[in-house]
């Protein structure tokens, strides 16, 4: 009988461990104050707007609004484009204003820096658009992709090259820095944080630095989006769920009928977590994350 009764006192002690493992793994986002952008879970042609705190969604039609859809300095005015014409548009009015006609449509990644200035991408150059003057200027060559971020605390862009090696540009004086090697640099908007992929033996790492301290931490990765809270000390991440066999057959289901009829099917696969790289804990803020969101991603 007492035989029993240690098992039983052990299994008890073992499940409260496990209880209390998890709850201290998790952590309240509610206080967390701020507004991430990103793709619907229900809809891959729309994008959503959460607001952290409360879990409140708005909703609005992407297909509509273009591409490279991001915030345009505040949680209510995004940027956007359409063909040659960059947009700001205005959540509460749901209404679009013409911002700048572009030369041509070939240009990608457009990001909003105030109301004088916007950059993209162009040819593999990293462009410096002037929308009163209209004048361009290329501030950096051999780009590839969206591997550019800018903190308009600072006014400093942060850029990847071709080769892997990552810069900084005050866009005030337009000096030009190397910082370090890796790629697809994140840089917060306070500009104290900044985040960026690297190859270490065979091994893909985010590698996320204190730039004031020089404190770095370090989280295995494979190839997928993320950036930084506004104040630096979270890393918005999109991340593979756990595998079994439910989520690994959606994946291949879905693969195949997007193949076969062209439809944009996305799968569960993924979710979006916030997560506190300092005490190495996440929470999931959506659960069912479609592989088609990727290019709508940002927080204010």
């Amino acid at each position: 009988m007492k035989k029993i009764y240690v098992k039983l006192s052990i299994l008890i002690f073992l499940i409260f461990i496990i209880v209390f493992t998890y709850i201290n793994l998790k952590f309240d986002v509610t206080q967390i104050k701020g507004y991430i952008l990103t793709g619907d879970e229900n809809d891959v042609e729309k994008a959503v707007m959460i607001d952290i705190a409360t879990n409140e969604k708005i909703y609005f039609d992407y297909s509509i609004m273009g591409n490279d859809v991001s915030f345009a300095g505040n949680k209510d005015l995004l940027i956007l484009h359409l063909g040659k014409n960059v947009y700001l548009y205005n959540i509460i009015t749901m209404k679009k204003t013409l911002l700048c006609e572009l030369y041509s449509e070939d240009f990608d990644y457009v990001k909003y820096i105030n109301d004088n200035y916007i950059t993209f991408i162009k040819n593999n150059e990293l462009i410096l658009y002037n929308i009163k003057s209209k004048k361009s200027e290329i501030l950096a060559s051999n780009i590839e992709g969206n591997n550019y971020s800018y903190s308009s605390d600072t006014n400093v862009l942060y850029y990847s090259d071709e080769y892997n090696k990552i810069y900084e540009i005050n866009l005030n004086n337009k000096e030009t820095k190397y910082i370090t090697s890796g790629y697809k640099p994140k840089i917060s908007k306070n500009g104290n944080v900044i985040a960026y992929q690297k190859i270490e033996d065979n091994m893909i790492y985010i590698i996320i630095k204190d730039i004031k301290n020089g404190n770095e931490w370090k989280i295995s990765s494979i190839l997928t989006e993320y950036l930084l809270s506004p104040d630096g000390n979270y890393l918005l991440l999109v991340k593979d769920k756990n595998p079994n066999i439910f989520n690994i057959i959606n994946i291949y289901f879905c693969t195949i009928i997007d193949s076969i009829f062209g439809v944009k099917w996305g799968y569960i696969g993924k979710e979006l977590v916030i997560y506190d790289y300092k005490n190495n804990i996440e929470e999931t803020i959506v659960e069912k994350y479609s592989r088609l969101n990727f290019t709508c991603l940002d927080w204010i």
